[in-house]
C-alpha cells in the first residue's frame, strides 16, 4: 500500500498511514455467502495470509467443526448496515461489516448481531475475523 509523503515539522519527519481503500463490498458479500452456506473451503480461501499460512484448508474445516459441535450450523448471514473503514497508525486497513447471524444450535434457530472484520492484505481485502456484537 503506498504511503503519503512524510511531513517535516520541527526537525522531525511524521509519516501518515494511507486511508483504507473503500471497495470491500464484494469480499464482504462473498464471506457472508460462504458462512451462510457453511462452505469452509471457500471461507478459508477468502481468509488473510496469517490464517492460511497457519493451517491447511482441511485443518480449518476441522477446527470450525470442533468449535460448532455436532448438529450446529449457520442458517443465515446478511449485512445490516454500511461498511466502516479504518486504518491504524501502522497503516493496516480494516473494514467492519455489521451483520446478522442465524445459527441452528440445540434444536433452535438463534439470531444475533455481529461484525465481519476484513483486512487489507497486500492490496486485497481478506476475511480477518468474525466478532459477536459488543455487550
Amino acid at each position: 500500500m503506498p504511503f503519503p509523503p512524510p511531513v517535516r515539522s520541527r526537525g522531525h519527519y511524521h509519516f501518515a498511514a494511507a486511508s483504507a481503500p473503500q471497495d470491500a463490498t464484494n469480499v464482504a458479500d462473498a464471506v457472508a455467502a460462504a458462512l451462510k452456506a457453511n462452505d469452509w473451503p471457500t471461507l478459508y480461501n477468502l481468509a488473510d495470509d496469517s490464517l492460511r499460512n497457519g493451517m491447511t484448508s482441511t485443518q480449518f474445516g476441522q477446527q470450525v467443526g470442533i468449535a460448532f459441535g455436532a448438529g450446529t450450523h449457520i442458517t443465515d448471514v446478511h449485512t445490516t448496515g454500511a461498511i466502516t473503514y479504518t486504518t491504524n497508525e501502522a497503516g493496516v486497513s480494516y473494514a467492519s461489516v455489521p451483520v446478522s447471524f442465524s445459527v441452528f444450535f440445540n434444536g433452535v434457530n438463534q439470531t444475533t448481531p455481529g461484525t465481519l472484520v476484513l483486512i487489507n492484505d497486500q492490496g486485497t481485502w481478506r476475511w480477518f475475523t468474525t466478532k459477536p456484537a459488543s455487550s
